[in-house]
Order: C-alpha cells, then structure tokens, then sequence
C-alpha cells in the first residue's frame, strides 16, 4: 500500500476485525486491490495472494445475488466490483484490464445528511 490503510474494529477491548466492512483506504490503493485481482495475485512477477483465493474471491455466487466474499458483480458476469460508504467503488473488467475506481460524497456534502440550503 502506497498510503496508511486501518480496518475498523467491532470494540476496542477486544480488537476484533469487522468481517463485514471498514477498511479505510485510499483510491489509489483500492485501484492497486483491483489491480491485484486482475492479475490473479500476483505483483511483480512474484505471487503474494494464492490465485486459488483470487479466483474464489471474484467468482460471483449465482445463489447469493451475485456477490461473493466484498465483491459484486451486475450480472455473474466477468466483470466486478466493491463498494464503499459515500458511493465509493472499485470496478474491475479484467477482459479490458479496466480498472475504475470513482470517488464517494463527502460527509459534509447536503446530499449525506439530506440538509436544505
């Protein structure tokens, strides 16, 4: 990671990871997930996550809305992404070595709090 990434905690006693979101990270770095994900886990020539992982990673599950393990894809098809509070996304089209990733809204932006001028 280029820029410093935390993972929320459930508590902090107990420091117990949350499964289900809050990893806070960069555009930059989300796109270098993606990047990851397109070539498989792979960096450099050198193999840092197990393709087998990857692979169960971005395979969408028919039964489950085509979602699997933080990621999504339209319609089971090649093509994936995550998403992140604010609208945050990470779109990847491997068959394009396509990687997208828009920013969210802010906090402050009317449209989060749904506050009149």
């Amino acid at each position: 990671m280029e820029n410093p990434t935390t993972w929320s905690y459930d508590d902090e006693k107990n420091k117990n990871t949350k499964a289900f979101c809050c990893l806070y990270t960069t555009a930059i770095d989300l796109a270098k997930i993606a990047r990851l994900m397109i070539h498989k886990g792979a960096y450099k020539d050198k193999q840092i996550v197990s393709a087998a992982w990857i692979e169960k990673l971005v395979t969408p599950n028919k039964e489950n809305d085509c979602y699997q393990y933080q990621w999504y894809s339209e319609d089971c098809g090649d093509d994936f992404y995550t998403l992140g509070i604010l609208g945050q996304k990470g779109y990847v089209s491997p068959s394009e070595n396509l990687i997208i990733v828009p920013l969210g809204k802010s906090w402050t932006s009317n449209s989060v709090f749904n506050l009149s001028c």
